[in-house]
């Protein structure tokens, strides 16, 4: 799936152009994570609608976007542990990763950037963890 990412300037008021640009389209943001530099931030989003959400967006603001996997793991001491023993085992490495909702909204899942997508899909499949 993709992420987008959004680069802002940092001042105040950028994170609710964002949000207000979504939500007048009807769009959710599922996940969200803000990453401060010094003179910008990067907003990276999961929203229900991806694509929509970044047409939308690229009208006001510079949006990239980045291939992520949605990790289904259960809300438990040693989830996120197992998680990382797999693929680090797989020598794929988590570049980053944060908690958003799932598409139906019902759980939590984790947004996952890794340094291999393929092999990091062989190793989730090999040990029956649901992504997408």
């Amino acid at each position: 799936m993709k992420e987008i990412s959004v680069f802002l300037k940092n001042i105040p008021g950028q994170l609710q152009k964002v949000a207000d640009k979504l939500s007048s389209h009807n769009i959710n943001i599922r996940g969200m994570t803000v990453e401060e530099l010094e003179l910008y931030s990067i907003v990276r989003l999961i929203c229900d609608d991806n694509e929509n959400a970044r047409r939308i967006l690229e009208e006001d603001f510079q949006v990239g976007s980045r291939e992520v996997l949605e990790v289904n793991i259960e809300n438990k001491p040693g989830a996120l542990a197992m998680l990382a023993k797999v693929l680090g085992s797989g020598e794929v490495n988590i570049e980053y990763c944060y908690v958003a909702l799932s598409e139906k909204g019902d759980s939590t899942v984790l947004i996952v950037r890794v340094n291999n997508v393929r092999r990091a899909k062989e190793e989730l499949s090999a040990n029956n963890i649901l992504f997408r």
